[in-house]
């Protein structure tokens, strides 16, 4: 049955470094001809929804990026997570199940004209396997009991009127129920943890069950940004109690909330903190690093194709001998999708939320203090 599928994904094959830097070299050429071969299909309108061709080459783009994380870090159980993910948010947005195997065979017949013949047939056991499984995968993208993004069962009052306030783009209601509930860094921290985070998890729900635009979502994230800004400022005067922290977000992330809030906890916890959006490439973060010297590295990935460049970056943090002693955590929702994932791209710690990456660090700090 299809709770089985986590267990049969640790079972695939690894595929071997050579086939992987053979896809990895010919990633574009692959994206291409699925983009030709799906756009000339007689039956794409229905396959895809009208006006969806540009989302379309998006999932594409996105694909071939997550697919070689997969196979470069043998993630399997990652995958199966995404893919159920992938199903169930584009499926809202009027694809049909029938595109999933489409778009499928059709990776495989590019990489088997794109690669070796050694490296198509590693490749493609992999994506045989998902075609396999494509019922499993259409259930559980219909179960309520499988949700990458916890269901609330209840929201408190305040909750729900903030949340009313995010969707129909009410600054002046959530900017209210901010200013009544903070007078103080404490009450900051409950309000980010327990009224803004939820509010955001229900926001991402509701993106990927398709309730909500993506433009509805980024107006809705926009207010908490607003909120925040503003909220904040009087209360990070206080004592530095612990050394320095970094918080970015991965590169090319559009959602960079978690790790504001993140490193705003932080701060009132006592760190100094700088903080780089994701628009600051890779080299502006290590040149960063290796002038402040940071105690602590928080990482948020939200996106899960966004997980190599990240592996990219926490590989060159450890092989310099300047940065080898900074401590690396990630978080963020892409994170989730695989417990383990955190340590197969070389991290010190995963935290689920700002809380606990708050608690994480403090204990990190303490053990490093001889407290």
């Amino acid at each position: 049955m299809s709770c089985s599928i986590f267990g049969d994904a640790l079972l695939i094959p690894p595929v071997s470094l050579c086939s992987v830097t053979n896809y990895q070299g010919n990633m574009e050429k692959m994206n291409t001809l699925v983009n030709s071969e799906l756009t000339n299909n007689p039956a794409i309108l229905k396959l895809i929804g009208y006006n969806n061709l540009e989302l379309m080459y998006e999932n594409h783009g996105y694909h071939v990026r997550f697919m070689y994380t997969v196979f470069h870090l043998n993630a399997y159980e990652l995958l199966a997570s995404v893919i159920i993910w992938v199903y169930r948010s584009y499926h809202r947005r009027g694809f049909s199940y029938e595109y999933f195997s489409v778009e499928l065979s059709a990776w495989q017949q590019a990489a088997s004209t794109s690669l070796t013949p050694e490296a198509a047939a590693e490749i493609n056991r992999v994506y045989q396997w998902l075609i396999d499984h494509h019922e499993d995968f259409m259930a559980l993208a219909e179960s309520p009991a499988y949700q990458t993004i916890p269901l609330l069962s209840s929201m408190q009052e305040i909750n729900a009127d903030f949340l009313e306030g995010m969707l129909t783009s009410n600054n002046k209601l959530c900017m209210e129920l901010a200013i009544v509930h903070i007078h103080s860094a404490e009450s900051l921290s409950d309000f980010y943890v327990n009224t803004i985070a939820p509010c955001l998890y229900e926001v991402g729900r509701l993106w990927e069950e398709g309730e909500i635009s993506s433009a509805q979502e980024h107006l809705a994230t926009a207010i908490v940004s607003r909120v925040m800004s503003v909220m904040y400022g009087p209360f990070v005067l206080g004592n530095r109690t612990k050394g320095k922290a970094v918080m970015i977000t991965a590169p090319g992330e559009e959602h960079d909330l978690g790790a504001r809030m993140t490193a705003d906890l932080l701060e009132m916890d006592g760190w100094q903190v700088d903080y780089l959006d994701a628009q600051s490439p890779i080299i502006d973060s290590l040149k960063l690093l290796r002038e402040n010297q940071p105690y602590l590295l928080g990482i948020a990935i939200t996106m899960p194709f966004n997980i190599e460049p990240v592996r990219r970056l926490i590989e060159k943090i450890k092989k310099d001998y300047r940065l080898q002693s900074i401590k690396v955590m990630v978080g963020g929702q892409a994170a989730a999708f695989s417990p383990q994932l955190w340590q197969k791209i070389g991290a010190d710690g995963y935290c689920v939320d700002s809380q606990e990456a708050v608690k994480l660090a403090a204990e990190w700090w303490e053990k490093r203090s001889g407290k």
